[in-house]
């Protein structure tokens, strides 16, 4: 169990970057490796942005195949659960076929953040780490209601 919780926090300081920078975009979509404040944060060279970029784009063809077959997995289950098509034994077999195609996928989108995370250097990775924390802070310095106090303007 040790040996995996540093790809675990590895894969998760990873994820949250990414949907940190990931603003209006879809986080799978977001090459944050691109970004040139986060090149020069990290200081990416331009060959660990060509690895990224290869990991990335190899991973995409199969996180779309995998998305499509859950899409029409899922289309499939609401088609047959409308009229009560299904007994209640196939209906299990068809949720944990759902569910089999999503942790494929997820795996698939671990691994690829588990290379990128060795793609970098220790210092890239204690860097990485830092504006992941700084951003978290941030994040939750606005999602906080603001309390109006007596002596504070409205």
């Amino acid at each position: 169990m040790r040996r995996r919780l540093p790809v675990v926090a590895a894969g998760a300081v990873l994820i949250c970057l990414v949907a940190q920078h990931a603003v209006a975009a879809d986080a799978d979509e977001y090459r944050w490796w691109r970004d040139s404040t986060i090149q020069q944060a990290l200081t990416l060279t331009a060959a660990q942005v060509k690895t990224l970029e290869r990991l990335f784009a190899s991973t995409q063809a199969e996180q779309r195949r995998l998305g499509k077959a859950l899409d029409l997995l899922e289309s499939r289950m609401e088609q047959a659960i409308a009229p009560a098509a299904l007994d209640e034994l196939r209906w299990r077999s068809a949720v944990d076929e759902l569910e089999e195609m999503q942790a494929k996928r997820n795996a698939s989108r671990t691994l690829m953040l588990f290379r990128m995370y060795r793609t970098l250097s220790p210092e890239q990775r204690r860097r990485m780490r830092e504006m992941q924390t700084t951003g978290a802070r941030a994040s939750e310095r606005r999602a906080r209601p603001r309390v109006n106090r007596k002596d504070e303007w409205p």
